[in-house]
Formats: C-alpha cells, structure tokens, sequence
C-alpha cells in the first residue's frame, strides 16, 4: 500500500496539545461552542488537508504522518468542522492556517490534567468510533456503531461472534430495500385521518446502532411474544435512538416503534425482528446537525434497554 493510502490516527501527544491550546472552545471566528464539558466529546478534530483522498483541501503530496500532525489539525464544532468542508473553496488552507493560529493566540490557557483526560476521549473515540464520509465530517455522513457483545469475558467476545443476523438491505443502516416499507402503523396519528398507513423511512444520512444475539437462535418469537417483550404503556423497553418512541408498527418479521415528523415517514424507528434481533435507525439527528455528543448521550440508555427486550426474550448473554 501507498504511503498516501495509509490512514494513521493522531497520536495522544497530538490531541493533548490542540486541546491545550483550543482554550476549549470552536476555532471558527466569534464560535463559543465547546470542545468538550469534561465528561464527553462535543467538538471535532477537523483535517486542514483532508485524510483520505477526495476530501476537501487533499494533498497528494503529504505523508500520512503529516496528515495527522498538530499543524494539520484544528479542533471545530461539528457545525463549523461541516461549514468548512463543504466550501473548501472559500475555506482554503491558508485560511484555516489562519484561523487556527489566530484562535489558538488569544485562547484561555488549558491546564494539563484536563487537557490529558480530554485528549484520552479522542483516543477512546478513535477505537469506537467508523465514520465513512468523504468530507471527514461526521455531522455530513454516515455515523455507524454495532455492538454485537454485551457483557461476557474477553475471550468470549473474540469467539463467539457465529451470527450476523438481518443483513443490511439498502446501505449500512437500513434493513428493508429502498422504497420497501417498515411495517403498518398501529396507532393512529393526528395527520392520518385513522388510516393506518405503510411507515417508511425518511432518506438522508442515517445514523444505526444493532443489537443481537452471538449466535443463531434455535427458534422465532412470536408478536405476542415480541410485545410482551417490548414492554407495556408504562414500561417502554422498546425506544429509539432519539428518545421516547411515539408510535407502533408491525410487519410480518417483527414490531417496531417510530417517531414521525413527516406523515407516512419515521425520522427514528427501532424494529425488534422475531429472530431477537434489534435494529434502530436514525435520520433526524443528523439530517438536523445534532452533534455526536448529542447522539451519544441518548445511546447508553437505547443499549440498556434494548439488553432488557433480549433479556425478556430469554436470550443467552453474551449479545
């Protein structure tokens, strides 16, 4: 492989100094959003010349190791790492060049220990974190994380991994084809009339998450059993990334739980397949501009209960 193929990672040294010198906020000119609040990620490490080949302001010419430097790095919120990367013709690297060293002139002075403990989030976030999007922003793009262990012992998460469940039908986020439906709607919505209509999804980036059991269940569950699962009206296992589901669907594989802005089109859904398989998908949040750490804040809670739905299903851990 090319050197100029290779993608390499900012190194911890890299982080700890463009966060020391941020002053914690946004380098873009009169932006007061934060880097971060001590606890989570809410800006972005934007490249200046981008790191993968047709990204905004990409050098043929830079080594790998020259991409991820502290002097092709500036820390943006992710409106502004957006902004920048869709106009790399007004947004050149000269000016970036520019804002970056007239930002980090004038920032408040970070001290070490929190510099260290944000620039470990970085790091943390590398590992975890698949962003496939030629402008390298991931407010732009496609935002996938799928965890297929929950709990279990190391060795166990290295081996047990026998079932890839529903395969992914249009891209990596949707599980039916374009144009296909999601199910029926079984509540009635104010804009429907009482029709209970086809539920789609919205188009646009789309953010997923999946949970689902290590290996092949020996059997399918059935609605009742899948409802009971779910949770009741009190209960509300079944949720979806952007927070308290509002309506129900179902379709011949399984139930599901949307939110809808659009008639007819779920912006957020979570669909429990009767394989025991979930699968929740998102198009607001980014459609939207949400922030990762806006995403990521509402994820802890999504995993946990959908853990519970499994749990309820009687479905051997590790998931």
């Amino acid at each position: 492989m090319l050197d100029s193929e290779k993608i390499l990672k900012p190194t911890e040294k890299t982080y700890r100094l463009l966060y020391a010198k941020s002053g914690n906020q946004c380098a873009f000119p009169k932006c007061r959003n934060p880097i971060s609040d001590g606890k989570i990620l809410l800006g972005q490490v934007a490249h200046i010349k981008a790191e993968n080949p047709g990204g905004p302001r990409y050098d043929s010419n830079q080594t790998p190791e020259e991409r991820r430097s502290y002097e092709n790095l500036v820390l943006l919120c992710g409106v502004h790492h957006k902004f920048v990367d869709d106009d790399p013709e007004a947004y050149t690297v000269e000016r970036l060049l520019k804002m970056k060293a007239n930002h980090e002139a004038s920032a408040t002075k970070i001290d070490d220990k929190q510099a260290e403990r944000v620039a470990e989030m970085f790091v943390q976030d590398d590992i975890n974190v698949i962003a496939i999007n030629p402008n390298n922003s991931i407010t732009a793009g496609v935002f996938h994380q799928t965890i297929n262990h929950y709990g279990g012992n190391t060795t166990q998460r290295q081996s047990l991994q026998t079932y890839s469940g529903v395969k992914a039908a249009q891209g990596m986020g949707r599980f039916r084809k374009k144009g296909k439906p999601l199910g029926r709607a079984q509540s009635i919505m104010p804009f429907d009339m009482g029709v209970k209509r086809e539920i789609f999804d919205e188009e646009g980036s789309c953010f997923w998450f999946r949970l689902l059991p290590h290996k092949e269940p020996d059997r399918e569950w059935t609605a009742h059993e899948l409802e009971v699962a779910a949770g009741g009206e009190t209960a509300f296992l079944l949720d979806t990334i952007r927070g308290l589901a509002q309506y129900r669907f179902t379709a011949s594989d399984g139930i599901g739980r949307y939110i809808s802005i659009n008639p007819g089109r779920a912006c957020s859904a979570t669909f429990l397949f009767r394989t025991g398989e979930i699968w929740s998908l998102d198009t607001y949040q980014l459609e939207n501009l949400v922030a990762l750490s806006e995403i990521r804040k509402g994820l802890p809670n999504l995993v946990q209960k959908s853990v519970q739905v499994l749990q309820a299903l009687r479905i051997p851990e590790p998931f």
